[in-house]
């Protein structure tokens, strides 16, 4: 016996099964939940009406002065995930009883998909890596401020470790006048 996704959908419907998305929920305590959601929201309404600039780094922080040579800005998603060729089987539809067969290439090689969006424009650039370090990540950086070169970026990104290391001061002091991380809140389910 086979279905469609649509049968299947159907059948869940049938049975009272909700599909739809979760309630937006805060699930830890980010002390600076509101504020940094807040920034996000800013740089994007901003975004959106063809108004971001690089002056803009005041939403970001306050205290920062206005950058000299005013441009421009793009504000960009980033983020990254591993690449799988033998993908987990995990949870999914099958028929009681029969496992699901995939077809594998006999190793498990991890690579690492980085990639930034502009909005609202989807504008981007993704790049394979072989490993998931802060190198790899200043190197995607150095991708960006290159494709982006005649304007400032607000790059918004999560928390991750690669992140939020020290490592990459040196990189974001270099590049100050170019480009400005602006971190989600901690867990967010925005973007």
């Amino acid at each position: 016996m086979s279905m469609s996704l649509s049968g299947i959908w159907y059948q869940l419907r049938k049975a009272k099964i909700s599909m739809g998305r979760s309630k937006l929920r805060i699930p830890c305590k980010d002390a600076e939940y509101t504020v940094k959601r807040q920034r996000v929201e800013a740089l994007k309404k901003k975004a959106q009406d063809g108004d971001l600039t690089s002056n803009d780094v005041t939403i970001v922080d306050p205290g920062l002065m206005p950058i000299t040579q005013r441009r421009e800005a793009v504000l960009i998603y980033f983020d990254e995930t591993d690449l799988h060729w033998c993908p987990d089987t995990g949870k999914g539809y099958q028929v009681v009883g029969a496992q699901e067969k995939i077809d594998s290439p006999g190793q498990d090689e991890v690579w690492y998909l980085m990639g930034g969006v502009a909005y609202p424009t989807s504008e981007g650039l993704y790049q394979i890596y072989d490993r998931k370090r802060t190198i790899e990540v200043e190197s995607y950086l150095c991708s960006i401020v290159s494709m982006f070169s005649e304007k400032f970026i607000f790059l918004i990104w999560d928390n991750a470790k690669t992140h939020t290391t020290d490592m990459l001061s040196p990189f974001f002091e270099e590049y100050r006048n170019r480009i400005c991380p602006v971190f989600l809140p901690t867990y967010s389910p925005l973007g």
